[in-house]
């Protein structure tokens, strides 16, 4: 009979190839496309120069403009980068739960904590509105998923301070630089955690911390530094309905509100969360193990959620957080606060002793195995999946991308017109914005010129 360890393992490793190997699998199908073409074929410029444009002409993303403008746009590379991501998320996302588990003095062994990590990426690959624009488009990477790695760092930094445990403040200045210069979604979170500590710690020491004070500085001066560039402001200009400062509060609140309860009481999450519930309720030991007031943190999770919508808003005037790479971003920051809040009213419920649980795993493993099982029949992504799959649609479209290379390659025409590639439920080939925008059929014409030494003037992408 296989010991409770072993049956972890097991279950960690078969959930591992079922539900998330596909998907890594997936990526040796995976192109270039639309902005990816515009920043290699300016890679080959002075780097600086290429890192100064985007920053004064394009948008704010400092920290942006200095990863994509590395020159990582060869086939082989490009894709060792997205294997890679997969890998950091899975790391990530297990030192995300030790340290919540520490923190909250939890005894959650290391096969546990993969478990639970495995569970965590399973369902942000369920709930992604897009995985293209999540795994499989390197531009999007960097600026959203790569974002995501630095806010549970950032996150996992916030929590060891409230909870009075050491760390390096010299690397969580450089996070918190990293983190608003990449993405200004998070420069609200950023800054609103960092005040609440300095708050705290005044009003529990009554003094400021001094570091603390300087971190505040930092995230201020590196959020000024996105919001107030040329490249913001003339970002900005695009968006007429944008600005509205009262509008984006009330956006905000209310359907920032609406939003969060809407994807809180959607049926098939609900298994889930009432698993995690369950599941950290047996790990908890009553003796040892600490929490937060469950309102206070409910609090403090909303306004940082809210601030996302917010920014949305007051930067586009639109605010559609359930499609796209913003969807993405979303999803996944409101999937790691609710964790926390379910770990931390589980504590709760445990050690005021008014719980009418059984504290016993069998309820935690029936939630599980019928979450699963929707998943599997119900979920989207996983639909996609199974289709794309079941119809050889990645073989067929890397196929397609192949013989247009070789056309390109071989090609002696200044103007070319090619087919457009129709990619696959869950890959797409970028040809929409190709035919929609002129900038970006500059930028493919100069990537396929600078890759084959060619002097084509235009590549058009429409139907014969």
């Amino acid at each position: 009979m296989l010991s409770k360890k072993n049956l972890y393992v097991l279950i960690t490793i078969i959930f591992s190839i079922l539900f998330i190997l596909p998907f890594i699998y997936v990526l040796r199908f995976a192109t270039l496309a639309t902005d990816d073409f515009c920043r290699a074929s300016s890679t080959s410029e002075n780097y600086v120069s290429v890192v100064k444009y985007w920053y004064f002409n394009l948008n704010g993303r400092f920290i942006n403009a200095i990863i994509t403008s590395i020159p990582v746009y060869d086939s082989f590379v490009y894709q060792f980068l997205l294997y890679v991501q997969f890998l950091v998320l899975g790391i990530l996302l297990y030192a995300l739960i030790k340290g919540i588990m520490r923190i909250y003095e939890i005894d959650f062994k290391n096969y546990r904590s993969v478990f639970l990590s495995v569970l965590l990426f399973i369902i942000i690959i369920a709930n992604a509105p897009s995985l293209y624009e999540l795994f499989y488009w390197y531009s999007s990477v960097t600026v959203y998923l790569y974002s995501f790695f630095f806010f549970i760092l950032f996150l996992l930094f916030t929590m060891k301070e409230y909870s009075g445990l050491k760390s390096n403040y010299f690397l969580i200045a450089i996070l918190i630089i990293l983190l608003n210069g990449n993405n200004e979604l998070f420069i609200g979170i950023t800054n609103f955690l960092l005040l609440v500590l300095l708050i705290r710690h005044y009003t529990i020491k009554r003094k400021l911390k001094t570091f603390l004070l300087f971190l505040n500085l930092i995230s201020w001066v590196s959020s000024a530094a996105v919001i107030f560039s040329p490249g913001s402001v003339t970002r900005q200009q695009q968006f007429h309905y944008g600005g509205d400062f009262i509008g984006s509060v009330r956006v905000a609140i209310l359907y920032g509100g609406k939003f969060v309860l809407e994807s809180l009481l959607e049926p098939t999450y609900l298994l889930f969360y009432g698993f995690i519930f369950l599941f950290i309720y047996r790990m908890v030991r009553s003796d040892k193990a600490k929490y937060l007031k469950p309102l206070y943190l409910i609090l403090i999770s909303f306004t940082c959620l809210a601030s996302m919508f917010f920014i949305i808003y007051y930067a586009t005037g639109l605010f559609d957080v359930r499609i796209g790479r913003i969807g993405n971003i979303v999803s996944m920051v409101m999937l790691i606060f609710v964790f926390l809040n379910i770990t931390n009213f589980a504590v709760y419920i445990k050690i005021k002793k008014n719980s009418i649980f059984v504290d016993t795993l069998y309820p935690a493993i029936a939630v599980l195995l019928i979450f699963m099982i929707v998943l599997i029949f119900r979920n989207k992504n996983y639909a996609d999946l199974q289709s794309d799959f079941a119809n050889n649609r990645f073989e067929q479209f890397q196929d397609k991308m192949q013989k247009r290379e070789s056309i390109l390659k071989y090609t002696s025409d200044k103007y070319l017109v090619l087919k457009p590639v129709k990619g696959t439920l869950l890959l797409k080939s970028g040809d929409a914005y190709l035919q929609q925008e002129e900038s970006m059929r500059s930028c493919y014409t100069s990537y396929i010129n600078k890759k084959y030494n060619k002097t084509i003037k235009s590549i058009e992408i429409k139907n014969h």
